[in-house]
């Protein structure tokens, strides 16, 4: 099999090289979908142990002989850490709602054009990858916003550790 010349679209290539570099593609889609989706799951995990270790510390703190209770402000500053939290675990979940994920028809796998003449196979595939991909995207775009009200909620909940330690 010969390999792709540099900066050649699917369309000048053969059709074999061409299924080729879509398989390679497609692999990859599903690949970053899995791992995405992975990712998702560990924020969530993390949330959720990061959320009660902040409950054991409000714990500590009220029980504590040496220590005062939390002030209004810090009670406040408190439920937002844990509202980050929460919202972070929230965002992750739609990570992981079921999408549908366009696959390829045996057809155009095999070249043979189907009742859709506007189109041929390889721009099929094409379509369906590109839509597989904006949807990783939207996915990766997601878990940043996971990550980020993760990291929100630890610093807010710093905050309040570093007064009420002081």
């Amino acid at each position: 099999m010969s390999e792709p010349v540099s900066g050649q679209t699917p369309s000048r290539l053969g059709f074999t090289e061409a299924l080729e570099l879509v398989k390679g593609q497609w692999a990859q889609v599903w690949i970053t979908k899995s791992s995405l989706e992975q990712r998702a799951i560990n924020l969530i995990t993390t949330s959720g142990v990061l959320v009660t270790l902040s409950f054991g510390f409000v714990t500590a703190v009220t029980k504590s002989h040496n220590s005062s209770n939390f002030t209004y402000s810090e009670k406040v500053v408190i439920v937002i850490a844990l509202a980050f939290f929460a919202a972070s675990a929230l965002t992750a979940l739609t990570i992981n709602i079921p999408r549908t994920y366009q696959t390829p028809s045996l057809w155009d796998v095999l070249g043979v054009p189907s009742g859709n003449v506007e189109s041929d196979p390889l721009s099929r595939l094409k379509t369906a990858l590109e839509e597989n991909n904006r949807l990783n995207d939207t996915k990766a775009m997601r878990l940043a916003g996971a990550f980020l009200l993760q990291l929100l909620a630890i610093a807010t909940l710093a905050v309040v550790v570093g007064i009420v330690a002081s």
